[in-house]
Order: structure tokens, then sequence, then C-alpha cells
């Protein structure tokens, strides 16, 4: 039965990190302070709409795509934390609710934890093993700057780019 859980959570958790498909952007002004930061809602000839925010491109010094590294390990360490958690406690070994022991069939009783213990234990685990997995996934991504620093001719060319992202909307059903 157990297998069966973990597959389902691994479904899930396949599901929802490709549900997320729309364009996350932080803009920075010339000063390198970040003046907005969301999914891109829509490019025009003169600014871009960021989280419903319109920046005009002479206020932008430049646009980084996708999200921090610190975002990144801290969400894949909330997942994998609830998951080695969830996955500690269904595996605790013994059935009892009250406690399990280290060392098989013979029972040694050289470790005895209860719920609770292997409850910490796999979330602690699973907490820094999910940062450090964050970390090497999110130097492994992509991430690409646009520098514009209030150019017209910089904001020209990143226009076209951004335009390209900006997501479609899909046309009613039964429309074409």
């Amino acid at each position: 039965m157990k297998p069966i859980y973990l597959l389902v959570a691994m479904l899930a958790l396949a599901t929802i990190s490709e549900a997320q498909k729309s364009v996350f952007l932080r803009v920075f002004d010339t000063h390198r302070s970040k003046i907005g930061k969301g999914t891109l809602n829509s490019v025009t000839d003169s600014s871009i709409v960021v989280a419903g925010m319109e920046i005009p491109y002479t206020r932008i010094g430049f646009i980084k795509t996708r999200r921090s590294i610190g975002h990144i390990m801290i969400v894949s360490g909330i997942v994998v934390t609830g998951t080695t958690a969830l996955l500690g406690v269904m595996g605790n070994g013994s059935g009892s609710s009250t406690s399990s022991s280290l060392g098989g069939a013979n029972n040694w009783d050289i470790l005895q934890f209860s719920t609770g213990d292997v409850l910490a234990i796999s979330a602690m685990a699973g907490a820094f093993g999910g940062a450090i997995i964050g970390g090497m996934a999110a130097l492994s991504r992509n991430n690409v700057v646009f520098r514009i620093d209030g150019n017209e001719r910089e904001w020209r060319k990143v226009k076209t780019e951004l335009s390209r992202m900006v997501p479609t909307a899909l046309p009613p059903p039964g429309q074409k």
C-alpha cells in the first residue's frame, strides 16, 4: 500500500510543477533597486505590465527572468520536508503509534524512536536535502537578464523578446 501513496505523491508534485507556465519577472531600476516583480501580463510600445503594474522602459535598468535562488531553495525544502515527514511516519516499522526500534528482527533496543521522533528526524533531513537539491536545481537553470538602462534602442530589442513570453489567451471552445 505504501508504494501507491508514494506514486500518488510523486504524480501530484509533477503535475503541480508543470502547471506553472506563466513567465515570472523581476524588474530593477538603474540603481539596482527592485521596482516590480510578478508574472508578465503584457508588453506595450513604451512599457511592460508586471502583476498589473505598468512600468515605463525609461525607469527600467534591467529585467531578470525566473525566481531567485533563495526562493527555489525554500520551496523545494518545504516540498521535500513534507514528503519525507509523511513517508517517515508511514514507514514507522512496528505498526505501533508509540515507538519503533532500530535493530531489525533482533530488536536490540539500541535506539527507540517514537512517531514524533521519526517525524522530526525525517522533516529535518528533508528540509536540509530539499534546500540542497533546490540550490543545485536553481544553479542549473538558465536565467535571462535583459539590460535596458532606460535606453529606447535597447528597449526595442528587449520588447520583441518579451512579447514572445506573454501568455496568449486560448480561444473560447468552438472557435478556432
